[in-house]
């Protein structure tokens, strides 16, 4: 009888201590590349996922970044106020047409461009801010803003591809 019980405790230890996946883990499939989960910031009401290809955070890889808010713990002006600071942190506007918005802006003491485009989505239990940044815009890399904002549909739609399967798995 002690067998089973100290089996059953280790058991039980084992499985508090093993995180429960969340359905971000995954690698996500974006503009033909393999972007790793890289890092998760937040809490129960809103987190933060950024996805890059080298599975690494750093200041030179474009990434996208994914924003969930818990709706029956996030207030409506929890909302707004996270809206309004992504669409201010990266310069979005909407784009015509388009579900998405587009931005164009610079990081202090850098002179290239980066460049923005935002999804945002509401399911029945959550809020999404999907995003993708283009942060290698220099060297042999750099576009002009007039070709960013020409490929903004194309990303947009790639966006809207990856909130359905990230949807899915919740």
């Amino acid at each position: 009888m002690k067998y089973i019980l100290i089996v059953a405790s280790i058991a039980i230890a084992i499985f508090m201590i093993i995180p429960s996946s969340d359905g971000f883990d995954d690698p996500i499939l974006f503009k033909g590349g393999e972007y790793k989960l890289a890092e998760v910031t937040g809490n129960d009401v809103v987190k933060t996922y950024q996805y890059f290809k080298s599975g690494r955070a750093n200041g030179h890889s474009d990434y996208v970044q994914i924003l969930v808010m818990n709706k029956s713990l996030a207030s409506h002006g929890d909302v707004k106020k996270t809206g309004d600071l992504v669409r201010n942190t990266y310069k979005v506007k909407p784009i015509s047409g388009s579900r998405g918005e587009f931005g164009v802006f610079n990081m202090p003491g850098e002179e290239r461009n980066y460049y923005s485009y935002l999804l945002v989505s509401e399911s029945s239990s959550h809020h999404w801010f999907i995003n993708y940044v283009i942060q290698s815009n220099f060297g042999g890399s750099a576009i002009d803003t007039q070709t960013a904002r020409n490929n903004s549909e194309g990303n947009i739609v790639d966006l809207e591809a990856i909130l359905t399967k990230i949807m899915q798995r919740q």
